[in-house]
């Protein structure tokens, strides 16, 4: 495990596409989704890692995610140095789903 002064904060973009189509609570069809996380870790591919365990975690507690009606493939489009303020203020939870192809 690498010590304290070897870890970072990034910020972590994730775009996620839908396999079929997820039913919002507004009953809006979702196609896919946006993203940010900002995670500590000791590099960006571990970063990634975290962030998108992140994500699905959060995502499996939707209804159409979590019952397995709705498959999820994501990605991380972006990963920059992130804000140690931002990370300690909660890490970032939350989507911006669209209803676009």
């Amino acid at each position: 495990m690498p010590d304290a002064s070897s870890m970072g904060c990034f910020r972590v973009l994730i775009h996620g596409d839908f396999t079929e189509r997820m039913t919002l609570a507004s009953e809006v069809a979702a196609r896919g989704f946006y993203t940010t996380r900002w995670v500590v870790a000791s590099d960006k591919a571990t970063a990634v890692r975290k962030a998108l365990n992140s994500a699905r975690t959060e995502l499996n507690r939707l209804p159409d995610v979590g019952d397995g009606r709705v498959a999820v493939e994501m990605e991380a489009e972006e990963v920059d140095g992130g804000s140690w303020w931002r990370w300690l203020k909660g890490g970032g939870r939350g989507f911006a789903f669209y209803i676009e192809d």
